[in-house]
């Protein structure tokens, strides 16, 4: 799942029920949170390692941690070939 479907779902409100009904894991709601520090962190133009330090810190938690958060979330752009088989 990625950070784009997460804030659409919150954005529409269903992601309160989804978590609610346990087809989604409450730490998802805890990942969206870190991940959007992280980003936020990243466009006011503070280095990756920074972000993650900064992200980490907010959190409580370890950088490791917020490092499988980034790699779980990112959105990776459908290449060419991907857009044209869908």
């Amino acid at each position: 799942m990625t950070i784009l479907i997460l804030n659409k779902l919150h954005e529409s409100g269903e992601l309160r029920s989804l978590v609610l009904s346990g087809i989604i894991s409450v730490n998802v709601l805890e990942w969206r949170k870190m991940y959007n520090c992280y980003q936020d962190l990243i466009n006011k133009g503070i280095s990756k390692a920074d972000a993650v330090r900064g992200a980490a810190d907010t959190y409580n938690t370890s950088y490791r941690t917020v490092y499988r958060v980034i790699e779980k979330l990112k959105y990776i752009a459908p290449t060419q070939k991907e857009k044209i088989l869908n």
